[in-house]
């Protein structure tokens, strides 16, 4: 935003220049009056409401609590938000591929990075349920909540059920 503003009052700058010196002032002041004013507009109808998916939410600090009480430090978890999951369990995380990504490369990289869970919110991309739901044998449900659910990475397509990370696991 800040070089958006720059950039419009550069202009008005410019134009003011061009015109002649009355017409210039009132176009430069007239612009920039209806700009703030529509900022302010939109301004005073936004919801100042708490963020919904805030991680002060009673199903965040549930999660936060499982993560910190139920899983090993040496877990690796793969997250839409990794930094606040990090932050708040001391966790090692990471962020899903994008969805153009394809599975073998999402389990890859899952695999490169010895992921043990997986966590997808309510709010998360369609497509993950749709992975999740595709890929049953190989995850475990191990926490729900409102808003959350935690699968533990039993094994990985292409290695025989057993070994995932530095855990032995498997059905």
């Amino acid at each position: 935003m800040p070089l958006y503003f720059f950039y419009v009052v550069d202009g008005l700058k410019r134009l003011r220049t061009t015109l002649p010196r009355r017409w210039g002032e009132g176009v430069f002041w007239g612009v920039t009056a209806v700009i703030l004013l529509s900022y302010l507009a939109r301004y005073s109808t936004m919801p100042f409401d708490a963020i919904p998916t805030g991680a002060d939410r009673p199903a965040s600090t549930a999660l936060f609590d499982y993560v910190k009480n139920e899983t090993a430090v040496s877990d690796v978890f793969i997250f839409r938000k990794p930094r606040v999951l990090a932050l708040y369990t001391g966790r090692s995380a990471a962020i899903f591929h994008p969805a153009s990504a394809t599975e073998a490369e999402q389990w890859a990289f899952w695999q490169e990075i010895k992921a043990t869970y997986l966590i997808v919110g309510n709010w998360d991309e369609p497509h993950w349920q749709q992975f999740i739901n595709a890929h049953q044998e190989l995850l475990e449900l191990t926490y729900a909540n409102a808003d959350f659910r935690v699968y533990r990475i039993l094994h990985f397509p292409d290695t025989p059920n057993g070994i995932v990370g530095n855990r032995p696991g498997g059905p």
